[in-house]
């Protein structure tokens, strides 16, 4: 059965595939409702298998991700098979083979993939799962949209790095991974106060953990699940599904990452770390749950553009709900279950240290930045973001080259991220060949730094960016798809009213069309200035003594 036949018909036929801010809120509603009680009874069932007593947060910290990604992915694939059925006759699948994912990172890639995706529709429509059919050697079989990369060579450098760093630096001292503070900007801090230690995680490659499932392991958890009453269909769904689904790396290959963990050493006061928390470096994340089991604080920082934006959202319960601190770039309110006391402003290195002087004399070039936003749903993102809003947002997209006079065309770069080069190119070439795209070998920096003015389709970080390095920006958002903090509501609606952002492609486009021979003016008028200035304050933390500020935070962890 295809994933994308269903996902096509049902986009066609059934409500549930619109992107709207009610269904899309609902689906998060659902799942931030029962993913408390799914995480107890897994921890349970865990320290029962391992012969462990760690807390609920431990297993938190560890699998927060995996936990928050599958039981997105179960919801969805009910919603879908259910509305499907309601249209067509499901077909028989025939699943001959059983795919287990070995780690987080492949968990997620599956959830693109055809024959995982059929075996996770037989399993939802089947009263019993099926366990006595082998287990499939597909590593070299399947398709994946987007790339993939399975196989992660253990790097010496990286390793002895790690371990001379931790004999020289200061035993009460403050991890923090490269991901959230660059190297050059640590040693810095470091001559300012010799506590902070550098760290680079290990990535854990999937091949770790090649070993064959236990599924007696498996049935006792099944076991322990059952025992959970509840009348909710999702959360029965998702507890029916999850024994047999869940990573080996946290079954039978446990010892496996209890061995590998043992890489990293010490018992640091405080480790600040980001993109970790989801997937590939499972054994830095277990070291940083166990060290947090011996008082060690558990730091995370912002990393993206979106995370004060909308009220509740996966990051919220990955990231930010199992940390004692969570830097932000500058915003400061509260969220669904964030309380504001958890959270701390803090100057961003990605922002300040990569802001750049302005070229007074650049030439007269528009960089538009664009998305295609994944086809299959592997996880919760941001609304705008949402896999059913994928053929309404590229229709946009085209709307939007459409309506520029020739002119602007003439002056109008397009860049797209990465992982959409497969196939949007074509579609674009096509409607447009005389389009001009970006040399994707060009980083996102330098293309900014020549622009004029900046614009984009959807929220991301990289308006941010145009934000703290002051060039002219003006946004077309979906409005109706988020569900917004009611304080980036009040500063989105200032933005509006000033023609930064726009809730009409048309409207977007007419602004366009007339200032973009003049953006410097138009973005100096008065009104504006001070707009602007308001939304980077509540944004961005501006400093310019970056190294002292987070010397003295440090220091105080």
């Amino acid at each position: 059965m295809n994933i994308h036949k269903i996902i096509d018909h049902c986009e066609k036929k059934i409500s549930w595939c619109t992107n709207d801010r009610e269904r899309h809120c609902a689906r998060n509603e659902i799942i931030d409702f029962f993913y408390e009680d799914l995480l107890h009874v897994l921890a349970c069932s865990l320290n029962k298998i391992h012969d462990t007593n760690y807390p609920k947060r431990y297993w938190h910290i560890l699998l927060g991700s995996w936990l928050y990604e599958f039981s997105s992915v179960v919801y969805d694939r009910k919603k879908l098979i259910d509305g499907y059925s309601e249209k067509y006759e499901i077909e028989d699948i025939c699943v001959e083979t059983r795919i287990i994912p070995r780690n987080i990172y492949e968990s997620l890639k599956l959830a693109e993939v055809d024959e995982f995706n059929a075996q996770l529709f037989n399993d939802i429509k089947s009263e019993k799962i099926n366990n006595e059919i082998p287990e499939s050697n597909y590593e070299k079989k399947l398709k994946f949209n987007t790339e993939v990369n399975f196989e992660t060579k253990i790097k010496l450098k990286e390793v002895l790095f790690n371990f001379f760093l931790n004999k020289i630096v200061l035993k009460n001292n403050v991890v923090v991974s490269v991901t959230a503070i660059p190297l050059k900007s640590q040693l810095k801090i470091f001559l300012k106060w010799a506590g902070i230690r550098p760290i680079k995680p290990l990535k854990d490659s999937p091949s770790n953990f090649n070993i064959p499932a236990n599924i007696n392991y498996r049935k006792k958890i099944s076991l322990d699940f059952k025992k959970v009453n509840s009348k909710n269909k999702y959360l029965k769904m998702i507890l029916k599904l999850m024994p047999f689904y869940i990573p080996k790396s946290f079954i039978e290959g446990f010892q496996k990452l209890e061995l590998l963990t043992n890489r990293y050493k010490s018992l640091p006061k405080a480790i600040i770390f980001t993109t970790e928390f989801y997937g590939r470096y499972e054994s830095f994340i277990n070291w940083a749950a166990k060290c947090s089991l011996k008082g060690t604080k558990i730091c995370s920082m912002q990393h993206g553009g979106n995370y004060g934006f909308e009220y509740r959202a996966e990051y919220d319960f990955v990231e930010i709900g199992p940390s004692d601190v969570f830097y932000t770039w500058g915003w400061l309110w509260p969220k669904y279950r964030i309380p504001v006391q958890k959270l701390r402003k803090m100057p961003s290195f990605h922002l300040l240290s990569n802001t750049f002087k302005k070229q007074m004399h650049k030439e007269n070039k528009i960089l538009f930045c664009s998305t295609s936003i994944d086809k299959t749903l592997r996880s919760l993102g941001p609304c705008g973001g949402d896999t059913y809003y994928k053929n309404q947002y590229i229709k946009n997209q085209l709307r939007l080259y459409e309506y520029l006079n020739d002119d602007v065309k003439k002056i109008f770069h397009i860049r797209l991220y990465k992982d959409d080069l497969i196939g949007l190119n074509e579609m674009w070439s096509q409607q447009y060949p005389d389009a001009i795209f970006e040399d994707m070998k060009v980083d996102f920096l330098t293309n900014l730094s020549g622009a004029s003015l900046f614009v984009a389709d959807h929220m991301s970080t990289t308006w941010i960016e145009a934000l703290a390095n002051d060039i002219p920006i003006m946004l077309y958002i979906n409005i109706g798809s988020y569900e917004m903090t009611r304080e980036m509501k009040i500063i989105i609606d200032m933005l509006q009213k000033v023609s930064v952002i726009h809730y009409d492609i048309k409207s977007l486009t007419d602004a366009i069309n007339k200032n973009f021979n003049n953006t410097e003016e138009w973005w100096n008028e008065k009104e504006r200035v001070e707009t602007i200035r308001i939304a980077r304050n509540e944004l961005i933390y501006s400093s310019q003594t970056i190294i002292d500020n987070w010397s003295y935070e440090l220091k105080k962890l």
